[in-house]
């Protein structure tokens, strides 16, 4: 499992290229390693040699209020969203998701779990689906054994405490809020 969503993405980009993540893979994929070595330090070297020169550009750029700039990045990126399948459904995908994003980002949701859903999400369905053809589509499968009944009363212990928790820690700063405006009057 990966720690952070920047592990997750670089997870999910080697599997979509059939390369297992984890300690065998210096031995069994050594120029898929090797290469993402080189490619940093590649990388790095041309970094430095281009933007070095350009160090005052990106000064005068950082003086550009948020409020200009935001609609230029915005017709940018509609405009390579487009011209990858050259179809406006595309940019209203994208401007859909960013949205969502916009939204998940402004109320504080970490985006590990929706990372990590898109990465083993595929993972899961294949799973799900081979068992339901095991089980000729019933779902009893799932507590057929001491072993799933287990995990099944696990799971939903931690999404109950996890969901009495957040309300509790809800409550509290609301009865703390309360206080303190009683407390100001």
């Amino acid at each position: 499992m990966p720690p952070n969503s920047v592990l997750a993405l670089l997870f999910g980009v080697l599997m979509l290229h059939n390369v297992t993540p984890g300690p065998t893979m210096i031995e069994d994929h050594p120029n898929v390693f090797w290469g993402v070595i080189a490619s940093m330090y590649i990388g790095n070297a041309l970094l430095l040699l281009f933007n070095l020169p350009a160090i005052g550009a990106f000064v005068q750029i950082l003086r550009i209020p948020a409020g200009l700039m935001f609609p230029f990045v915005v017709v940018i990126a509609f405009c390579g969203v487009y011209s990858a399948n050259n179809q406006l459904f595309d940019v209203f995908v994208a401007a859909v998701f960013g949205i969502i994003g916009f939204l998940l980002k402004k109320y504080r949701f970490d985006m590990t779990p929706v990372i990590l859903g898109f990465i083993l999400g595929p993972v899961i369905e294949n799973g799900f689906r081979r068992t339901m053809v095991m089980s000729d589509g019933s779902m009893g499968i799932f507590f057929e054994r001491p072993g799933t009944i287990i995990m099944m009363v696990i799971i939903v212990a931690i999404g109950g405490a996890m969901a009495y928790m957040s309300h509790r820690r809800k409550n509290s700063v609301i009865t703390e809020a309360a206080k303190e405006s009683a407390d100001a009057s």
